[in-house]
């Protein structure tokens, strides 16, 4: 048989190749019939149908293969160009006060109700196909889109307690399933959101944006504990049948909250300036920052026998906390060794 006479199916008709080929034989019988009329009119309906039968039967035998997605073991990624201008060196003596440094993780540790999903340097996040080595597969692979779900990740944490695979069914498990009127996430555009709140990512040369979902729940307010977690949920599935793709690796993200935007003010400096109020530093509260505003008298509340300058009685900027944080931990014993850490 001439290969030239072969023909494709787009990939895009494939799930739906029973209800193309019966419409295509339904066309071509008809198309048979007329035209053997116009070759011979004296032909009968019974022998037109023969020959036309004979015919399909020879092209059925010359169908394409089926070309089969090849087998090759890909996993999926989190990722993002960090627009830190520090160098990552901690030895670094240009970037060591530096409040902007390299992510160690691809999301924030917390978000704000209806943030948009960005690393702690603003940069896009992004998911990948990957390959074993690492690197991003440009080559479309057939049939395939990325589901999004929310994880709860105090389940998850307990279990999967050391980051290994779990199936589908573990998975599952661990989804908080979206309130239809009121969905986890949600994107600025209504495109790959399904009727169900469910969210899809279409991947464009080995890659699918993230930055544009938004959060919408409070984690605190949907689960149970002190400052619960959730975890992002990213896996391929076939488009047509919407079942998991075997041979590609799902990812979770790093554990993450969600916060009201009452407590905006509240949020902690993961690099604090000189300049910051001393409530940005990490295990300092409205009591602690209250005492120091007159550190004499919390340190006659401890029984302490404290003389102070009044140029250092006062600590209200993470800078002045450099400069006194002797004093105050002397009098303060809540003020643990992170707070120090943190403020230097």
């Amino acid at each position: 048989m001439d290969p030239g006479l072969m023909l494709t199916l787009a990939p895009e008709l494939r799930p739906f190749r029973p209800q193309v080929e019966a419409y295509a034989n339904a066309k071509i019988q008809r198309f048979a019939y007329m035209f053997a009329n116009r070759l011979n009119p004296n032909l009968t309906k019974e022998q037109i149908d023969y020959v036309a039968a004979d015919t399909m039967h020879n092209m059925a035998a010359m169908q394409e293969p089926i070309q089969m997605m090849p087998q090759q073991n890909l996993r999926l990624v989190l990722r993002h160009d960090c627009l830190s201008s520090g160098c990552g060196d901690n030895g670094c003596s240009l970037c060591q006060y530096n409040p902007s440094r390299i992510c160690k993780r691809n999301l924030k540790q917390k978000y704000l109700i209806d943030d948009h999903l960005r690393a702690k340097c603003g940069a896009g996040l992004r998911v990948e196909v990957v390959d074993e080595i690492g690197q991003c597969m440009s080559e479309p692979v057939p049939d395939m889109e990325l589901e999004v779900h929310v994880l709860n990740g105090e389940k998850y944490k307990e279990v999967c307690p050391d980051n290994t695979l779990l199936n589908n069914a573990q998975l599952r498990g661990c989804i908080i399933q979206p309130n239809h009127k009121k969905p986890l996430l949600k994107r600025e555009s209504a495109m790959g959101v399904a009727e169900d709140t469910r969210i899809y990512l279409t991947v464009e040369h080995g890659q699918a944006p993230l930055s544009d979902l938004q959060c919408t729940t409070s984690s605190e307010a949907l689960l149970c504990g002190k400052a619960p977690t959730f975890r992002l949920l990213v896996w391929a599935i076939d488009r047509g049948s919407g079942a998991a793709v075997p041979n590609v690796t799902y990812v979770v993200s790093e554990s993450f909250v969600v916060a009201t935007k009452r407590v905006k003010h509240a949020i902690k400096s993961d690099i604090p300036s000189i300049g910051d109020h001393i409530s940005k530093l990490v295990h300092i509260g409205k009591a602690t920052v209250d005492k120091l505003q007159d550190i004499r008298q919390a340190a006659i509340e401890e029984n302490l026998d404290l003389e102070l300058p009044d140029e250092l009685n006062r600590v209200d900027k993470v800078g002045r906390w450099g400069l006194d944080r002797q004093h105050v931990v002397s009098c303060m014993p809540t003020c643990s060794s992170h707070v120090c850490q943190h403020g230097v």
